[in-house]
């Protein structure tokens, strides 16, 4: 059997393997759904399981600002994840939703704020957080159960009743979902005792509590509900809706005084919802009990809708005392008054004999909440009226107490920088500095991006820098036709930055900024000086500088005074930097060697003038002077004498190349800010250059450097071989070239950065 069958036929089994083991674990699950919910419940789950792999053929296309990460039960997602991100959605965040066990690198890219509801913990999560903490990204962890850590879960009665083999399964939900929320920063809970018990985990800087709100479509569905249930008055229906038999211990305690009122009042009725078994009790009453199986959130309101009175009760525990008003809001919105515990959230929430009856968990306290309601119709349709208007004003997903959450979330989540050019990617000196200055907010806490308008598409030259740079940065490239980078972005930007003239109008028109953001123009050369007066892009260039829409920062003095002079703009100005590890120093000995020149800059562009650098090299002593050519754009010309051409080199690999050559040649006479000369000082060399307004920020001539005047060949010349003959001199050129480049070290700046991205 060759090599490749033999992986093939191993592959294959591994695969086997975990399908197996998969479904295994699945059937456990469905077992355990089935015990505990019955097959009203395992109905439901199969069909939100249905819906969710349809779903999950979707493309991954949005980049927004939220994602949730959620499980696979549509009733806890309905009460938590639907309200929540309708309530952000209404608020103009951009919000996402993934099964916790589709989660990828993918979505931590497109996203800065991630929401765990209640999922458990994974093995691919290690990753994944360092990733999220690498990038300054949120987590937050949602409960609102105390299900995360058995000291809170194993004396349920509920629990210690499980099967072992359920117990197993139970608990191991248990155990991974606290460990989820322990890698978390944050939580977001529904009510004050569960916060508190949450606030004593470390890792958790901060809690939040988001009650649980009521989206439009149950409000929908409750006033459905009203105007089309026709009540029996001669009859006082007293509802309990329980969604599992987890509440089988609440309903016993008030079983009592039910049986109570049942003696007293005949027309009273008993209506159980869900998973609830009656006491043998109340089995003499058989023919008032209305039994009614789980159904959806939709039909619920429905279902209360046709109780006069609804209950609440929850046994006095801490899990009980964490547990929200739900059902009370529930009822609250059919116009339904609702008897439930004095404790925990209902004390919190519930005014006594105005929005609900709170009573003690004692059979007189019961039975008399209960009789109250009953034989009083006129209070329990002012409770329920009154009940359903705190609802609908404090409850809604668009009130303004549910934008609280919109405003935690915005608090907690550092700023959002974005960058926007042709290619970030592409080696050149401009995006050189668009990429440290990226590295230096992302240090710095901030949340940062890089938005690409270049089109390209699979295997061209772009993909293998493309593929480097993603390893490190958030790169959206939105007109790509590659299918994996297709995109929809509508992530809500703090500062959104133009590095070159052809990205200003994405910047311009890109519609989601966040209240208080910036646009800006990191304004590097005047490039309309790179097109001739007779062409007409030069005209859409000089609109840029114009645009009072978008602030102008610059890292060139010479920059900030022709924004100012010409065009009337302030811009913020942060002096240019250098990494000197990635430029070393190499002190140079040439007494038997060649000495090395070296020539870079564009050969297409004219204003790099690169082509009379090669007319002064080319009259060099080619016994005594080797010439190298760097170009990150195009290559040298047919009579460029040249003996080393370096095209295209990866960033990282540019510093060794000026540190194996002496003398840098640079003819160019525009420039923004001139790298090459100073990256040329920092490995020990010398620079011989025409000034220019973008190299005059640093350059001393005949103490750093050596400047000639444009088309003096014959002093370029003289200048080159006067240093390469004289030790002395060069050494003395190249040790105050090094203290000018130590100077402009980029941690020794960073604070100037900053402060023009404030």
């Amino acid at each position: 059997m060759s090599k490749a069958s033999l992986l093939r036929k191993i592959k294959h089994k591994t695969r086997v393997r975990t399908r197996y083991r998969d479904a295994k674990k699945k059937a456990k699950a469905i077992g355990y759904i089935y015990r505990t919910n019955g097959s009203q419940g395992l109905s439901m789950y199969v069909k939100e399981g249905v819906r969710k792999r349809l779903q999950k053929s979707v493309p991954l296309q949005n980049a927004g600002d939220v994602l949730f990460v959620t499980i696979d039960n549509e009733m806890l997602n309905h009460y938590r994840v639907d309200h929540m991100t309708e309530t952000l959605e209404s608020a103009g965040m951009n919000v996402g939703r993934v099964m916790y066990y589709e989660l990828t690198h993918e979505h931590i890219k497109r996203y800065n704020t991630f929401i765990f509801y209640r999922a458990p913990w994974m093995p691919n999560f290690t990753e994944i957080f360092k990733e999220i903490r690498r990038k300054n990204k949120v987590s937050i962890y949602a409960v609102d159960d105390l299900v995360i850590d058995r000291k809170y879960t194993d004396s349920l009665p509920v629990v210690q009743q499980l099967q072992p083999e359920d117990r197993a399964i139970y608990d191991d939900g248990v155990e991974r979902h606290g460990k989820l929320m322990k890698h978390c920063d944050y939580a977001i809970t529904t009510t004050k005792a569960l916060a508190g018990e949450l606030k004593k985990y470390k890792n958790l800087k901060e809690v939040h509590i988001d009650r649980n709100m009521r989206n439009d479509e149950t409000i929908y569905h409750s006033d459905d509900a009203i105007k089309k249930i026709k009540r029996d008055d001669s009859k006082v229906v007293i509802g309990y809706f329980s969604g599992t038999n987890t509440h089988n211990e609440d309903f016993q305690m008030v079983a009592p005084a039910l049986i109570r009122v049942l003696e007293k009042h005949s027309n009273v009725y008993i209506k159980l919802t869900g998973r609830i078994d009656a006491p043998k009790e109340l089995e003499a009453y058989a023919d008032r009990l209305i039994f009614t199986p789980l159904v959806s959130w939709r039909r619920l309101p429905h279902e209360m809708r046709e109780c006069h009175i609804t209950l609440a009760p929850l046994v006095d525990t801490l899990f009980n005392r964490a547990k929200s008003e739900l059902k009370w809001a529930d009822a609250a919105l059919v116009e339904v008054p609702t008897v439930t515990s004095d404790m925990g959230a209902g004390r919190e929430v519930v005014k006594d004999k105005e929005t609900g009856i709170l009573v003690e968990n004692t059979e007189d306290a019961w039975f008399e909440g209960i009789n109250l309601l009953v034989e009083d119709e006129k209070l329990r349709e002012k409770i329920g009226k009154q009940a359903r208007e705190y609802v609908i004003e404090n409850y809604s997903t668009s009130s303004l107490k549910a934008m609280e959450l919109r405003d935690f979330l915005e608090r907690i989540t550092p700023r959002v920088v974005a960058f926007a050019g042709v290619n970030i990617s592409a080696i050149s000196g401009g995006n050189m500095v668009v990429k440290k200055h990226m590295d230096i907010l992302q240090e710095a806490g901030n949340i940062v991006y890089g938005v690409e308008s270049m089109s390209y598409h699979e295997n061209d030259q772009w993909e293998a820098m493309n593929k480097e740079d993603d390893k490190k940065y958030d790169i959206f490239r939105i007109n790509s036709h590659r299918k994996a980078d297709k995109i929809n972005l509508r992530m809500h930007f703090d500062r959104y930055v133009a590095t070159f003239w052809s990205s200003v109008e994405m910047v311009d028109t890109y519609p989601y900024m966040k209240q208080g953001a910036k646009k800006l123009y990191l304004v590097q050369n005047m490039e309309a000086g790179f097109y001739k007066l007779s062409d007409h892009i030069r005209r859409k260039v000089v609109a840029t500088y114009y645009n009072h829409r978008i602030e102008p920062i610059t890292i060139s003095k010479w920059c900030q005074g022709w924004l100012k002079d010409g065009f009337g703009r302030d811009a913020k100005y942060a002096p240019n930097g250098i990494d000197l590890e990635r430029f070393p120093y190499q002190k140079r000995d040439f007494t038997d060697r060649k000495v090395k020149i070296l020539i870079e800059g564009d050969s297409a562009s004219e204003y790099k003038r690169v082509d009379e650098s090669f007319r002064i090299a080319n009259q060099l002593d080619k016994s005594k002077f080797e010439v190298s050519y760097l170009s990150y754009n195009a290559a040298p010309k047919e009579w460029y004498e040249v003996d080393n051409v370096y095209l295209k080199v990866p960033y990282e690999k540019v510093g060794k190349i000026y540190a194996d050559h002496d003398i840098l040649l640079k003819s160019s006479e525009l420039e923004s800010f001139s790298y090459p000369p100073l990256e040329m000082m920092a490995t020990g060399g010398v620079a011989v250059l025409v000034k220019n307004d973008g190299n005059a920020e640093y350059i001393r001539d005949g103490d750093n450097a050596y400047y000639y005047d444009v088309d003096e060949i014959a002093s370029a010349k003289k200048a080159i071989e006067g240093i390469a003959g004289d030790a002395v001199k060069f050494n003395s050129i190249s040790e105050a070239g090094l203290i000018t480049a130590r100077n402009r070290e980029w941690h020794k700046i960073k604070d100037q950065i900053l402060s023009i991205y404030a």
